[in-house]
């Protein structure tokens, strides 16, 4: 298989970043990775399409937010089976109250179709998050957040979202606590 994709990246833009992509890729290859999916009698045909744009601006030491946008095709390789189709946008806008205290909130909408008709809608999420951080950059880490999660999504997801919890349900409500940290 074979892969190929041309990215912009604008660093260091409105206090934050630029990033745009576009990939494709064809065979073992199609998953942008070192990996191989699922090996099927299919995988030399199989097929991915991806546009992403995502950025960060900052612009001072109370706001933040990062818009994400995400439009990808796959295809399995199976000549019995249509394009499987992905639409994301969502943005996660932080305010800082303290050098350590802020809060995140993030919202999305998905909508997707699988190639085989096994499931075709949409999905919308929010989240409220409280974060106890490192300092007053949208990727301070350690970062430790008590969130709250509302998710709806169509009938056409229903028993694909959110697990055994809600497979019979068009919506649901979780909670938790989140630590997140790198090095």
């Amino acid at each position: 298989g074979y892969a190929f994709g041309i990215a912009h990246q604008r660093l260091e833009w409105k206090g934050g970043y630029n990033w745009f992509s576009v990939q494709y890729g064809k065979g073992a290859a199609s998953n942008f990775s070192t990996s191989i999916d699922d090996p099927t009698p299919f995988i030399k045909d199989t097929k991915r399409f991806r546009i992403a744009e995502h950025l960060l601006i900052q612009t001072n030491d109370r706001f933040a937010i990062q818009p994400v946008f995400v439009y990808q095709r796959t295809h399995s390789g199976n000549p019995r089976e249509n394009w499987n189709q992905w639409l994301s946008f969502g943005a996660r806008p932080q305010y800082f109250f303290t050098d350590h205290l802020s809060v995140a909130f993030e919202a999305g909408l998905d909508r997707t179709r699988s190639g085989n008709g096994q499931y075709d809608g949409w999905l919308r999420k929010f989240t409220i998050a409280p974060q106890i951080g490192a300092g007053r950059k949208f990727f301070s880490r350690p970062v430790l957040r008590l969130f709250v999660t509302y998710a709806s999504w169509s009938n056409g997801l229903r028993g694909y979202v959110g697990g055994t919890a809600f497979k019979d349900q068009t919506s649901g409500l979780t909670f938790g606590v989140q630590t997140e940290t790198w090095w």
